[in-house]
């Protein structure tokens, strides 16, 4: 049995609840009204990544934190505490809309709804929750709707540079953030404040089925097995050999046009593991070869690569 706080509104006090871990699970043994229930075990649920603390779903739809409030940019409850025990924290769609998945970030907390409702709360200096000001927020704010998953840098030297891509469920593309090196495929490398439609030229028929932004560029996956790239060619990370920088999303040239049915894109670290500006591709084809490019990995015998080999 372990005890741990929570903070009571009723009696605006921190109080103890006997509880039990067991198999990743919370459970409350003697208080029903408490905040707190099973723990659902979602995407990216119960994480941290570059964080003090961590934010978790239960199966009572209820939000929890514990850890660290990263004060004045991320304040999550009253009385605000820089060392938080278990709390519930308020989300703007409780009994409207379960939640899908939640990310977290240094001074940040993303919620993407069930509905397709995206909020996001804290830290906004870099404009992380497309408001069209970079004033940090205390309470959850809606960031965009209609979106069937998201992706953003969230590595911690990556905050400066934060970039967000929504894919909708209609099959449109849209982000906002820094937009360094137009990796937002806008046609330019301004700020983007404000959540906005990406212009994308596929082949007919198809649509885009995944997305992922990193430092400095971003990539798109298709239904027909395509990669598409901009932003930083730095390191050969399009994969378009050794053109200049795309400010528009192009195809990365798959050696005889095969198609792809798994892709990832990772950081490559430096030896002492201090610098991953720079990312590595993989993609793994319907023939199950395997091609790769950009940053050079360590352990498969080539350096930086500028053309997919």
């Amino acid at each position: 049995m372990n005890k741990i706080k929570y903070y009571n509104k009723d009696t605006l006090r921190w109080e103890n609840i006997d509880t039990r871990l067991y198999e990743n699970h919370l459970y409350i043994n003697k208080r029903s009204d408490s905040p707190f229930g099973k723990i659902i075990l979602l995407p990216k649920n119960v994480r941290t990544r570059g964080t003090h603390y961590i934010v978790a779903y239960t199966d009572t739809d209820n939000l929890i934190f514990w850890g660290r409030q990263e004060l004045p940019y991320l304040t999550v409850s009253e009385p605000a505490m820089a060392n938080t025990p278990f709390v519930s924290i308020p989300h703007p769609l409780k009994g409207i809309s379960k939640i899908k998945e939640i990310h977290t970030e240094q001074n940040t907390i993303y919620i993407l709804y069930d509905n397709g409702d995206f909020y996001g709360i804290g830290y906004n200096e870099n404009y992380n929750l497309a408001q069209n000001d970079n004033t940090n927020r205390k309470e959850f704010v809606k960031i965009s709707s209609n979106v069937k998953k998201f992706s953003k840098t969230s590595l911690d030297k990556e905050r400066s540079l934060s970039t967000t891509l929504l894919l909708h469920n209609d099959g449109t593309v849209s982000g906002y953030g820094k937009n360094s090196y137009s990796s937002l495929g806008l046609g330019h490398a301004n700020v983007v404040k404000k959540d906005t439609k990406i212009p994308l030229t596929l082949e007919t028929g198809d649509e885009v089925v995944d997305v992922m932004a990193v430092t400095n560029c971003s990539y798109l996956v298709t239904k027909k097995g395509y990669i598409y790239g901009c932003g930083s060619n730095n390191n050969g990370n399009l994969g378009i050999g050794k053109n200049p920088h795309s400010t528009t999303f192009q195809k990365v040239q798959i050696p005889n046009g095969k198609k792809v049915k798994k892709f990832e894109v990772s950081p490559s670290f430096n030896l002492n593991g201090t610098s991953y500006y720079f990312y590595k591709c993989v993609a793994l084809c319907e023939d199950n070869t395997v091609y790769t490019w950009g940053a050079g990995v360590y352990g498969i015998g080539f350096a930086t690569r500028d053309d997919v080999v």
